[in-house]
């Protein structure tokens, strides 16, 4: 029951935050979002205990933090299209993936290696979080979903 638990929650944040993000992204109030978004993830997280215990939960976060929410996001924009992002599904696949920068991949490159100097113009730079290869997002996600599995089954 846990791991139908997390997947729901783990489909109903990804909505939330394909709607959310789009609608925030065109208002220029991302900032605002990430706060609610993160106000709604404590909420799944919390009826996630309640309605699949400790389990739920972590499988739950565990899948965010491994960036399979973000692969269902992605699919959203391919299915919705809202304010014409059907564009958006390939993102991950292109190769300039930056803003995952809170994954386990993402952490580790800004650990070991911090931010990357990008130049913005002739004379000036600019840091950033370093691109993510799609791979690695791959990659990332399937040990996120194995992970999972031995929570659910060993926890």
């Amino acid at each position: 029951m846990s791991i139908i638990v997390s997947l729901i929650a783990l489909f109903i944040f990804a909505l939330f935050d394909y709607f959310g993000y789009t609608y925030f992204y065109f208002l220029s109030k991302v900032k605002l979002y990430r706060v609610l978004q993160g106000v709604f993830q404590a909420t799944l997280t919390i009826l996630c205990l309640l309605f699949g215990g400790i389990k739920a939960a972590i499988i739950f976060n565990l899948l965010w933090w491994t960036w399979s929410a973000d692969w269902i996001f992605y699919l959203y924009c391919l299915i919705f299209n809202f304010r014409g992002n059907r564009r958006d599904w390939l993102q991950p696949f292109r190769g300039y993936v930056r803003w995952a920068f809170w994954t386990p991949v993402g952490l580790t490159q800004l650990l070991f290696k911090g931010k990357e100097k990008v130049r913005i113009s002739e004379n000036e730079y600019k840091k950033h979080y370093r691109i993510i290869k799609p791979a690695a997002l791959i990659i990332q996600s399937v040990i996120g979903a194995v992970l999972s599995v031995l929570v659910y089954y060993y926890l």
